[in-house]
């Protein structure tokens, strides 16, 4: 783990909070918001991934992998659910969700910036976990 990775954690935590924060005040939530479960209840669970990945990331128990692949789960997640084919909520519908053209087009570019965020992090966290590996493994190699 290094700084980077510690920064990127930070960024797309907040990015999904403000995420989450978008899709209530767009009235497109589920539990805890509404009685209802949906894509939002279960992308709830990040915070659970992330708290977890944090505490054993300080013990050394888990690395760069692990935020590699959760951020590749964060990725998949909401490539399915806002831009997918079978897409829940696709950013054509936030402007009118929002009631305004500036909120919805503020609402794209967040997520956006998320995805992006999201895509950084496993791009770069991946790479951490390549020269990790190298580095653990070459001994063997020279063996």
């Amino acid at each position: 783990m290094n700084r980077t990775i510690w920064i990127l954690v930070v960024l797309t935590t907040m990015f999904s909070l403000g995420h989450h924060v978008d899709h209530a005040l767009r009235h497109h939530a589920g539990w805890p918001v509404d009685n209802r479960i949906t894509p939002f209840t279960l992308a709830l669970g990040i915070y659970v991934a992330i708290a977890i990945g944090t505490v054993l990331s300080r013990r050394g128990v888990v690395g760069p992998g692990f935020w590699s692949i959760l951020a590749a789960i964060g990725v998949a997640f909401i490539t399915l659910t806002h831009f997918g084919p079978f897409a829940e909520d696709p950013p054509a519908r936030f402007a009118s969700e929002y009631g305004s053209q500036t909120k919805g087009m503020m609402s794209l570019i967040w997520l956006c910036g998320f995805e992006i965020t999201l895509a950084v992090a496993m791009i770069y966290s991946g790479y951490r976990w390549m020269l990790l590996r190298r580095r653990t493994l070459a001994p063997e190699v020279a063996r």
